[in-house]
């Protein structure tokens, strides 16, 4: 169990209600699953704090809309702009390259400042890695935190690592099969290479043999000229 779980272990209601309003307003504190899930504040679903540290946990900005009245009512000006951070990490971990349009949307601004000093309050608090593209209007998110995951859904997370993890082995497979056919080119390649390699070096070698030949026969081709024989007038011998 962690701290801010600790916080509540043994607590009647309404001290484990007034001990989570208290860390939901705190600055410092992002992360809320296992405080949801101690049995000291199970015991207050129905209550508005209830609804307002599941929103915290799990939720995103556009989800305060489904809460009640009263709950909506308990979440402050620093709460929201909390929630908007973690609004923010949880579309990053969705999408590394996001669009200030998006982000005004989901995040629920209107201006580029204010949206760029969200990002790098994230940035500050650890919540995000990224880089601010202004001329681009884009953020480049390198690194986003993990928030908690419902219980309920962890079976659904669970088939999408098994797929993910099929579609590396599928790719490695590929990437192992290109890694071969591209050796077995090198080596064809070298081997052709070689080939013409020792064919010219056979021809120069003929070449060679034939030229001394000539020369040990006496048959240099400066010696002799066109003359009478085969020709007009065969051979004669240059003066």
């Amino acid at each position: 169990m962690t701290a801010v779980a600790d916080l509540v272990h043994g607590k009647p209601p309404a001290a484990a209600a007034a001990l989570v309003k208290q860390e939901l307003g705190r600055p410092s504190t992002y992360f809320f699953g296992q405080l949801y899930h101690t049995p000291e504040v199970q015991a207050l679903k129905g209550q508005p704090v209830f609804e307002v540290v599941e929103l915290f946990a799990y939720g995103t900005l556009a989800d305060v809309s489904s809460l009640s009245a009263e709950a909506q009512t308990m979440i402050t000006p620093n709460m929201t702009n909390k929630l908007k951070r973690l609004t923010l990490v949880s579309l990053a971990q969705h999408d590394r390259r996001l669009s200030y349009d998006r982000l005004f949307a989901g995040l629920q601004v209107d201006e580029g400042r204010e949206l760029e000093d969200l990002v790098i309050d994230a940035i500050t608090e650890g919540l995000l890695a990224a880089r601010i593209d202004q001329r681009g209007r884009t953020v480049e998110v390198t690194y986003a935190a993990a928030r908690d995951v419902k219980r309920e859904a962890v079976g659904a997370l669970k088939e999408a690592l098994v797929a993910w993890r099929a579609r590396c082995t599928s790719t490695v497979a590929e990437l192992d099969a290109l890694v071969q056919n591209s050796r077995a080119n090198r080596d064809m390649q070298s081997a052709l290479t070689k080939g013409i390699i020792d064919a010219e070096s056979r021809t120069a070698d003929e070449c060679k043999k034939e030229l001394l030949a000539r020369e040990a026969q006496g048959l240099d081709d400066d010696e002799y000229a066109p003359g009478a024989r085969g020709g007009a007038g065969g051979f004669r011998r240059r003066a």
